[in-house]
């Protein structure tokens, strides 16, 4: 398999573990399964977009992506893992949910995709990492905001 097929797979696994991981808090907490199960299905959207630029990588009509991306996108798989076994924990309260659920938005996910925009020159594809990283960033966000409501600053 080519750097770049990994890259993007390496994407794919990065977002399906995020929505995995959302997933799972939409049964564990109940009272926030909305949001959580929302969070879970933009996640799993932003895999197929990455399972997208694959093919269109492959047909030669985008751009690669930067192939000394890879062990960022490596690390940042690793630290989602992690994320992953600290959030099976079943005495995990919401809010620590919450705060796991921001740091991994608004840090792990944040980073990898800022080096990935970095590293792209203009035109569509990088439009299309920057949604991606806006979308991020508005989880976080709405992360916050939940947190905020179970309990106020």
């Amino acid at each position: 398999m080519d750097q770049q097929t990994e890259l993007l797979k390496t994407c794919v696994a990065v977002e399906h573990t995020t929505a995995e991981i959302y997933s799972q808090f939409a049964i564990r907490f109940p009272e926030e399964s909305v949001l959580w199960k929302s969070l879970a299905d933009e996640e799993k959207g932003h895999a197929r977009l990455f399972l997208m630029l694959n093919c269109f990588k492959r047909s030669g009509q985008i751009p690669a992506l930067a192939p000394d991306s890879l062990p960022l996108s490596q690390k940042a798989l690793a630290e989602v893992n992690e994320i992953k076994k600290r959030a099976s924990d079943p005495a995990l309260t919401h809010e620590q949910a919450l705060d796991i659920a921001a740091s991994l938005e608004l840090s792990t996910i944040e980073s990898f995709l800022n080096v990935l925009i970095s590293k792209q020159a203009e035109g569509e594809l990088k439009q299309l990492l920057s949604m991606l990283l806006t979308e991020g960033k508005d989880h976080g966000c709405r992360l916050i905001e939940a947190r905020k409501k179970i309990i106020p600053a």
